[in-house]
């Protein structure tokens, strides 16, 4: 693949998470489905990417959407960047070792990648900080899934169509 798809490639990836943090961030922050808004397309995005391009790819996508994540979200800390560079590296060792990539598998690494953040996110900042509640971290775990679910085959669209445009995802 010539430099200058992969450069492409990659400008429309980082676009793309962009564009889905800030829908997250201001539009469908705004929308309740099933009574929770969908919060995680951000980590979906870096899921599928990690799921085509392997290890290091969904590490840099992960690196990548989690310093916008910290610099757009107030009282991060990093945290971000650490949890959604180890959910990269998880998924792309998970489809390489187990899983086929699909649609269908990408909902269950959106289900892992919630709950990686959501036991990060606790221990981070309750164990650690004194700062988060228990409980309520896993209540909307399930309503949050669905609302994000129903946004996802949106982001696999794209993350699929910038792949093949660039020559890779052939099976996906």
């Amino acid at each position: 693949m010539e430099k200058k798809t992969v450069r492409y490639k990659w400008m429309l990836y980082a676009l793309l998470m962009f564009i889905s943090l800030i829908l997250e961030t201001t539009l469908l922050s705004h929308i309740k489905i099933f009574g929770a808004t969908p919060t995680h397309l951000l980590p979906y995005a870096v899921a599928v990417i990690a799921m085509l391009e392997g290890t290091t790819s969904g590490a840099l996508a992960g690196l990548f959407a989690g310093v916008m994540s910290d610099a757009l979200l107030p009282a991060a800390d990093g945290f971000y960047t650490i949890t959604f560079v180890f959910c990269g590296i998880l998924i792309s060792f998970l489809c390489n070792f187990v899983f086929w990539k699909s649609f269908w598998t990408t909902l269950l690494y959106l289900a892992a990648a919630m709950l990686v953040t959501r036991i990060l996110y606790y221990i981070f900042f309750f164990v650690i900080f004194g700062k988060g509640e228990v409980l309520s971290l896993f209540f909307t775990l399930p309503a949050e899934f669905l609302a994000t679910a129903i946004f996802a085959p949106v982001i696999y669209f794209l993350v699929i169509k910038i792949a093949k445009w660039a020559g890779l995802g052939e099976e996906a």
